[in-house]
Formats: C-alpha cells, structure tokens, sequence
C-alpha cells in the first residue's frame, strides 16, 4: 500500500514539475538498516542507533 501511494505521489511531481525531485538519504544508518528501510517503508517513531527522539514537557 505504501509503495502505491508513494508511486502516485511521484508521478504527481513529475508531471506538474517536470522534473525527477526526488533523493535518496541514508546518512548515518547501518547497511542492514537500509534495507529495511526500502522493504518495509520508513518509520518516523523508531529512532536508531544514531538517531535520537525528541519530546517536549509541558507540564
């Protein structure tokens, strides 16, 4: 599901850009977390080894 929203999302900027705009970015991850990444889709909420997570407090 998330490959066929991210193919027409990139189609839609091609046609109204006409332009490829999109890049790759693995900066700072392990291979094997690479790969998971382009299999299983990006989670925002794991944070990895050089990754952190950032909460705000307001109480």
């Amino acid at each position: 599901r998330w490959f066929m929203q991210y193919l027409a999302h990139s189609r839609d900027f091609y046609k109204r850009l006409n332009e490829n705009t999109e890049k790759q970015l693995y900066h700072g991850c392990p291979e094997s977390a690479t790969i998971a990444i382009m299999e299983d889709c990006f989670n925002r909420s794991f944070a990895g080894v050089n990754g952190i997570v950032i909460t705000f407090d307001i109480s």
